[in-house]
């Protein structure tokens, strides 16, 4: 008599038909769509080569960015200047220094720290500003001795490029203590090169990349002096070098600060003749709208007006707000 046998039935077996072959096409599926996604990301790529090569071609450059021996990048910023496609705040993000050449006496490159925020980078706002006071330096420099304070200067930019540029003044660029060190390296790294611990860690090679072989004289070249120091806006001990002929902030009114104090620090550093001059973005309407109605409380003479045109950076979203007739009213 036979043993009857037990059938045994898989699982695939017991599945419903055509499940299998469901899975399988899924899978097939997914497997094209991710050879598609690979395709047309190597298409956009070749795009963007034929585009950087048409650009060439019809002398449209790209941003001119060197390495230095450790990898860090420096952008030429005078090749972003003859293109100035885009005008997006992050967009020199990457870069550790910004070459912006021969500023008035001078050459002149300035460090960032990303790691340290909006504070640590470079703003069209703060180079803007700073042509637009080398190009009107008669209607402000009021003698051999005129001071220039920068609130929120971050890395220094706007304050450096004057002091390369602008003769009989000093300028104090300010910041809060942890970008402190950031506008002493820029100030070190531009003015006093000698006496500059930051710029030993420099190759000889490295140093010839960031200011050029030809213009090593230029790094110490200044039409007046610069120092920097910690200034806390609504801090009255951090007063103590004014009051100032100039007071000067680049893209200082955002939703981040306090602009009523901002308002009030200007007025308690300025005395009846002091001009300010603020330069921002119009991106942030509830700031500004809070920062110009504590203004006008507190000077008598306030205009919003069109940078230079000798500005070589055209954004169109830059403006410069002016202020002079300081009131003695201060709002407590």
């Amino acid at each position: 008599m036979e043993t009857p046998t037990e059938t045994v039935t898989s699982d695939d077996e017991n599945e419903p038909p055509g499940m299998a072959d469901e899975l399988m096409a899924r899978g097939a599926f997914l497997r094209k769509l991710r050879l598609l996604e690979k395709a047309d990301e190597e298409e956009r790529e070749k795009q963007r080569d034929e585009e950087s090569q048409t650009r060439k071609y019809e002398g449209e450059p790209d941003d001119c960015i060197e390495s230095l021996s450790n990898g860090q990048r420096v952008l030429r910023y005078k090749s972003y200047l003859q293109h100035q496609r885009y005008y997006d705040d992050l967009k020199h993000i990457d870069c550790k220094f910004i070459d912006y050449g021969v500023i008035g006496k001078g050459h002149l490159v300035i460090e960032q720290k990303k790691e340290l925020g909006k504070g640590g980078l470079c703003w069209d706002a703060a180079f803007i500003l700073g042509e637009h006071m080398i190009d009107c330096k008669d209607e402000w420099v009021s003698g051999p001795n005129t001071s220039v304070v920068e609130l929120g200067s971050g890395t220094g930019l706007c304050g450096t490029m004057i002091a390369k540029a602008v003769p009989k003044c000093h300028i104090e660029i300010t910041d809060l203590m942890e970008l402190k060190p950031l506008m002493e390296t820029n100030v070190a790294l531009n003015f006093d090169c000698r006496s500059d611990d930051h710029t030993s860690s420099f190759s000889d090679e490295d140093l010839n990349l960031l200011f050029g072989a030809s213009d090593q004289n230029k790094r110490n070249s200044a039409a007046s002096s610069i120092s920097a120091s910690v200034l806390r806006w609504g801090c009255d001990e951090d007063y103590g070098n004014g009051p100032y002929d100039i007071v000067l902030g680049a893209d200082v009114v955002a939703s981040l600060y306090d602009p009523v104090a901002l308002a009030r620090t200007i007025h308690s550093l300025c005395h009846d003749k002091s001009s300010v001059y603020i330069s921002y973005k119009g991106r942030l309407t509830g700031p500004h709208e809070i920062f110009e109605k504590e203004l006008h409380t507190l000077f008598d003479n306030i205009s919003r007006i069109k940078p230079s045109q000798a500005c070589r950076n055209k954004n169109p979203e830059v403006w410069i707000l002016k202020a002079t007739g300081r009131t003695s009213k201060c709002n407590a």
